[in-house]
């Protein structure tokens, strides 16, 4: 046999075979995983646990209670893998940025109230409370936002984005 013959009968295979783009490798999914997928006619995402998958179908249990559900790979557009929950900057900031708005907001019409009531002397010392609570606020709503877990998804399956 001549050295070059295994590479031209490789490319002729890959020619005449079929790849598809869309498929699943089998070290991107298991039994197990938290999956999510989207399937037609409804195109909804349906999260769960993945049973088992074949050439045929996918198979996921919804919940530990819930009857197995098998959906076929011909209607399916789109499945993600779950990389597991974190806590985002973003929902620190936006916790922050709401607590600080809300504590500094309370605090104000209090102020106001307490000082309309009064003529000068220690109550003009009161408004320094409204950025003293606002930075409190924004604390504590830093705190709650970390708290705030997100789950982040890895498409494994499906058509990729058209471009214009």
């Amino acid at each position: 046999m001549k050295p070059y013959t295994i590479p031209l009968v490789t490319l002729l295979a890959s020619v005449f075979v079929p790849l598809s783009p869309r498929s699943v490798g089998a070290q991107e999914i298991a039994p197990g995983l938290r999956i999510r997928s989207r399937a037609l006619p409804t195109n909804e995402w349906r999260t769960g646990t993945l049973v088992r998958y074949g050439v045929d179908s996918l198979v996921m249990q919804r919940c530990p209670d819930c009857a197995t559900e098998a959906q076929p790979w011909a209607r399916i557009t789109r499945v993600d893998v779950s990389e597991g929950t974190t806590s985002s900057l973003r929902n620190i900031a936006i916790g922050a940025l709401a607590g600080g708005v809300l504590a500094a907001w309370i605090t104000k019409r209090r102020v106001d109230r307490d000082v309309a009531g009064c003529s000068g002397g220690p109550c003009a010392l009161a408004e320094i409370a409204v950025p003293i609570y606002g930075v409190l606020g924004a604390a504590g709503g830093a705190v709650l936002g970390a708290l705030w877990r997100v789950e982040t998804w890895r498409e494994i399956y499906g058509e990729a984005p058209a471009r214009d």
